[in-house]
């Protein structure tokens, strides 16, 4: 795969749509996850969309500074240290929860720790290999 096989705009596009068509599939041919998401419409439909609008804005920064990245380094490197974004999630989440309770919602689960500490070790395993 050459990164300068297609240029931004249509990388984009393709990306979205392949998105979409997933998310469709699922949705459509997975009946618990039908009525989780018609319920979850009916439910919380200003706040999702809003959540919405302002995460697509970030969603396509991330997707751009990732496509740069891939430009400037060997992909299997860029993809596996955005493998590590878990083990940030999973820190943030815990210092916003210490501080502010409010957006306390649950703690990680012994698998996900696990989970986030074998590909943080293999980030760092690739690191002190190449």
């Amino acid at each position: 795969f050459s990164t300068t096989a297609l240029s931004y705009a249509p990388a984009m596009f393709w990306m979205s749509v392949g998105g979409v068509v997933a998310v469709l599939l699922i949705t459509l041919c997975i009946p618990s996850y039908r009525i989780s998401t018609v319920v979850a419409f009916r439910k919380f439909l200003r706040p999702l969309i809003t959540l919405n609008i302002l995460n697509e804005p970030l969603d396509q920064i991330a997707k751009a500074l990732f496509g740069y990245a891939v430009t400037l380094a060997p992909a299997a490197l860029v993809q596996t240290v955005s493998g590590v974004q878990p083990f940030f999630v999973i820190v943030y989440s815990i210092l916003l929860g210490r501080h502010l309770p409010v957006l306390r919602a649950g703690s990680p689960t012994s698998l996900q720790y696990v989970g986030i500490l074998s590909v943080v070790a293999g980030a760092v395993w690739l690191a002190i290999v190449s």
